[in-house]
């Protein structure tokens, strides 16, 4: 059985004293968030950038206070996110004097609730996507391109059953059903393919050999799959075998389908009448399929 997709883990920035800005919202002293060098948010005192990244994986963060021109104003850090499902929230405070280096502070909920209701905190939009922030860790990357570079499909489906759905790369995604619909297709030639082979044999040939086919599946009790040649035997203009109908019914039976059993077993019985080889287990057959609703 397969395990469910993990929930995402919640982590939200807030920007605390922000050396240079004002509460002018033309100020043009930001934080400027970066993953992996690639901007996230900017925001300004008192603001927040809620990410729903993945659990229990490694992200590696720079803050940089516009204001700090030298790039003194600068922290990069790399943490690891909780459980799946997990809030956890970190305060960023830039420094007052120049050279020294800015904090990161982890937040109780208390703290968290006190800060956004007491300092009127806002959310801000991220730069980019949400799932692209959430892959942001080396091994996603790596596994994605590792993907989208073969034509199996083990890699891909494995990659989209670990990630929750919000944040399954479409590529991805496309990838797959593009492999999925190719599968197909080859599939479909192979079937036509073999149709076409069995369709230049000779009619009685093509009897011999559907009732080889049937004959082992029913000793297997394989009635579904015995019920993909009975048709083709039933469709044959040619002499069948006089259990033929037996043998229908008693797979139709076996896979649910009481009352079209008893019709063709009520058709076996009436046309071969008592002296038919399987006359009593058609018999019993009738009676079961008639004691099911």
């Amino acid at each position: 059985m397969l395990k469910p997709a993990p929930k995402l883990t919640t982590v939200i920035l807030l920007t605390g004293h922000l050396q240079g800005a004002g509460d002018d919202a033309n100020d043009p002293a930001r934080m400027q968030l970066s993953m992996d060098g690639k901007l996230i948010a900017e925001m300004r005192r008192h603001d927040g950038v809620r990410l729903e990244l993945m659990p229990f994986n490694k992200y590696r963060l720079t803050f940089k206070n516009t204001h700090w021109e030298d790039g003194s104003g600068r922290m990069t850090t790399t943490f690891t996110t909780g459980k799946p499902g997990a809030v956890a929230s970190w305060l960023i405070m830039t420094p007052i004097m120049l050279g020294t280096e800015p904090e990161l502070t982890r937040l109780s909920n208390d703290d968290l609730r006190r800060a956004v209701l007491g300092e009127g905190y806002r959310i801000v939009d991220t730069e980019v996507e949400m799932a692209e922030i959430a892959l942001a860790p080396t091994s996603y990357p790596e596994r994605i391109r590792a993907c989208l570079a073969q034509d199996q499909q083990g890699p891909c489906e494995s990659l989209l059953k670990a990630l929750p759905e919000g944040v399954q790369p479409m590529a991805v995604k496309v990838h797959v059903a593009n492999l999925i619909q190719a599968k197909e297709a080859r599939e479909q030639a192979r079937i036509r393919a073999r149709e076409e082979m069995e369709a230049s044999l000779p009619v009685t040939v093509r009897r011999d050999k559907y009732m080889v086919a049937l004959s082992g599946y029913l000793k297997q009790e394989r009635y579904a799959d015995a019920l993909t040649v009975l048709p083709k035997l039933d469709a044959l203009e040619v002499e069948k075998d006089p259990s033929l109908d037996y043998f229908y019914g008693e797979a139709l039976l076996k896979t649910g389908r009481p009352q079209e059993a008893a019709e063709r077993l009520y058709r076996y019985i009436r046309e071969q009448g008592a002296g038919a080889a399987h006359y009593a287990q058609a018999l019993a057959l009738i009676n079961q399929a008639e004691a099911q609703p």
